[in-house]
């Protein structure tokens, strides 16, 4: 009984695409200069404007990646489908949620300009009093502590915080 899964069938490549040298350090090029832009930009577009073009700039370097490294541009047109789909996906997804963010921000804004004034214009300190009234309430534990009292990233002390109540 002959085994068929080492043998290739004819016209079928034995490897897949090798992609050009050249080829590939232009893209590398591309999404290094990509990822500049977007630090650039981090700071200078907040809100709305800024997340739309940071979540087009992260698009554009997953189609490039996706298209270049893993060899999608030579791949059957139907997996550039799914590709598409799930890109697609996850704007829907994103899309809805900056809805429902849209629609509370409103009731939001004045709490926080109210708070920022209080605090003299400064993030930090707006963000100070609530984070005394924590510690007086946990015993002087920081939000970042675990119940033995060990450093822990932010989403695990949240995890244990729960587990603990």
């Amino acid at each position: 009984m002959s085994n068929k899964s080492h043998h290739h069938e004819p016209g079928h490549p034995t490897v897949g695409h090798v992609s050009p040298l050249p080829q590939l350090f232009m893209v590398f090029g591309a999404l290094v200069a990509l990822t500049i832009l977007t630090v650039a930009l981090s700071g200078k577009l907040p809100g709305a404007s800024g997340m739309m073009i940071a979540m087009g700039i992260a698009t554009v370097k997953a189609l490039l990646v996706a298209l270049y490294f893993m060899h999608l541009r030579y791949d059957r047109p139907f997996n550039g489908y799914i590709f598409l789909a799930g890109i697609l996906f996850v704007a829907v997804f994103f899309g809805f949620a900056s809805l429902d963010t849209a629609t509370y921000r409103r009731d939001i804004l004045p709490y926080e300009a109210d708070k920022l004034g209080a605090a003299g214009g400064s993030e930090e300190a707006m963000y100070e009093e609530p984070r005394k009234a924590y510690q007086n309430a946990h015993q002087g534990k920081s939000l970042h502590t675990s119940e033995a009292g060990e450093e822990q990233p932010a989403a695990e002390s949240e995890d244990a915080g729960a587990a603990a109540h």
